[in-house]
């Protein structure tokens, strides 16, 4: 049989923190180790209670990265109310440690003290917090392109030292997507600010609008705010997209300076929940 290890989760997140920082943390401390390689986690402790369903879900599906076997988690009253709400309360079971278990090890994470991460080429467990970026981006990023120098020689030719800008680091896209990104709490976020708006109210949706509805965002997670923004813009793009039988790849209504307001006037008043 496999080993057990103990994942023990303690206290809350903090505002801003999301599943992927707790989840690139964990890979952090164990890929290049191996200590879990194979093995199965177990997370429980009292920390579980304070994560929705899709912030569990957004560290579990990380944890390949860690190259575990396989994961598990205790079950609670959230994950019964999961199944209720998708109308399968008879396949909820109760999963928790017995009163007495042994475990092969144990790694013990504070939520509470759970700082945002950020993933550097090439594997996610090659990560630093967005604070440690910020304080160095210049020996950080330096280091990246030399590492990518030694693995890929001059088959690739990696730039990142240009997205310096004034001493910080320019993030000039961004994507609501990603293996624990983009949950349903990140979208929903942005679709309740428009909806029952119409499209040209939609498109008027600002960053500072999106971190106005969340009561604000530390710093280090700003950014986000520009993604739900973008997000809501593409799903504009999409529509007309799908209006006019078009690709993608043929037109970008918000950026390419199509006037499809000409064509489309009497569309724009259509309700932005279509």
């Amino acid at each position: 049989a496999p080993e057990v290890v103990l994942v023990w989760l303690e206290g809350k997140p903090k505002k801003g923190i999301g599943p992927h920082d707790v989840a690139i943390s964990l890979v952090k401390a164990t890929f290049e180790s191996g200590v879990v390689k194979n093995k199965v986690l177990e997370f429980a402790g009292p920390g579980v209670k304070n994560l929705p369903i899709d912030f569990r879900n957004g560290i579990d599906i990380m944890t390949t990265e860690t190259t575990c076997l396989s994961s598990i988690w205790i079950t609670d009253e959230e994950v019964k109310h999961h199944y209720e709400i998708h109308e399968r309360p008879q396949d909820y079971r109760e999963l928790k440690p017995g009163d007495v278990a042994y475990y092969d090890m144990m790694i013990r994470i504070d939520l509470s003290a759970q700082e945002a991460m950020i993933a550097l080429p090439f594997h996610p467990s090659n990560a630093v917090t967005i604070h440690e970026l910020q304080a160095d981006p210049v020996g950080i990023l330096t280091r990246v392109e030399e590492d990518a120098k030694k693995r890929f020689g001059d088959k690739v030719d990696v730039h990142l030292l240009d997205k310096i800008v004034d001493g910080k680091v320019l993030a000039d896209q961004g994507i609501i997507a990603g293996c624990s990104g983009g949950t349903y709490d990140n979208l929903a976020e942005a679709a309740a600010i428009i909806k029952g708006k119409s499209i040209d109210e939609a498109l008027k949706l600002t960053n500072s609008a999106v971190v106005e509805a969340l009561e604000g965002l530390p710093p280090a997670k700003l950014h986000c705010s520009v993604l739900a923004e973008e997000a809501v813009k593409a799903a504009v793009d999409n529509y007309y997209a799908r209006k006019e039988g078009r690709t993608d790849s043929e037109c970008n209504c918000v950026s390419c300076g199509h006037d499809h307001e000409h064509d489309h006037d009497h569309e724009h008043e259509e309700n932005a929940e279509d």
